[in-house]
């Protein structure tokens, strides 16, 4: 199903869920939408370009039980269509990084090759504690550990890919990432990471008020524009 129209069965169902009060007949719309939805193959790719999480949280969190409950089940159905792709390019990944025999240099050649990356023990340990950052205690919210691994790796090379050889400006901005991650009172920001709607790679130019809460962004209007880091 194209991207246009999956994000325009989802509005037909938010509209459909509003009118509930009004009309009977719309709560067996927005259903019979809903199971379309389930019964529909939606690619991986579309799911996070379209930002699907962000359309079906007040699908989930509606005071009709039906609703929400078809809501919720369309949701995990797509996150693990999301983790299962997740997992196939972390797969693929892993295979094409391991190099032939053939194009290993000799130690000598090792030797003269001048390093351009930072130790990877270092860049390593950024990945552990992102995934950490990012885990979830609660069982509703979690997901398999390998798309955790892939969204820390790919959030680390932004960084890296962005600050270079620039230590200060990559340990800087990775614990403003750690920072909000852990926030309590930022859920919104992990949340949006783990379900796709924020791309990892942006992470690494995204300023500490981009990174704010709703409510914190609410109190400060100004912030309401995030200009990039490291410019």
């Amino acid at each position: 199903m194209a991207d246009a129209t999956v994000l325009e069965w989802l509005h037909k169902a938010n509209e459909c869920a509003k009118r509930m009060g009004e009309d009977a007949k719309e709560k067996e719309r927005c259903l019979d939408v809903l199971h379309v939805l389930l019964k529909t193959e939606v690619e991986a790719r579309t799911i996070v370009k379209i930002r699907a999480g962000a359309h079906l949280k007040p699908l989930t969190a509606h005071v009709d039980v039906d609703v929400s409950r078809r809501a919720k089940e369309l949701r995990n159905r797509w996150k693990q269509v999301v983790a299962n792709a997740s997992t196939v390019k972390l797969s693929e990944t892993k295979t094409k990084s391991q190099p032939s025999t053939k194009d290993v240099p000799a130690p000598s050649q090792r030797n003269q090759t001048k390093r351009t990356e930072p130790p990877q023990g270092t860049r390593g340990k950024a990945v552990e504690l992102l995934i950490t950052a990012m885990e979830d205690v609660e069982e509703e919210h979690r997901i398999d550990a390998t798309v955790l691994e892939r969204i820390a790796q790919d959030v680390e090379q932004g960084l890296h890919e962005h600050f270079g050889d620039n230590g200060k400006g990559y340990k800087a901005q990775l614990r403003t990432i750690l920072f909000n991650l852990r926030d309590k009172q930022n859920p919104d920001f992990k949340r949006n990471l783990r379900e796709g709607n924020v791309q990892p790679e942006t992470l690494a130019t995204l300023s500490p008020e981009g990174m704010a809460s709703e409510r914190k962004k609410r109190r400060n209007p100004t912030n309401q524009s995030p200009r990039p880091v490291g410019m």
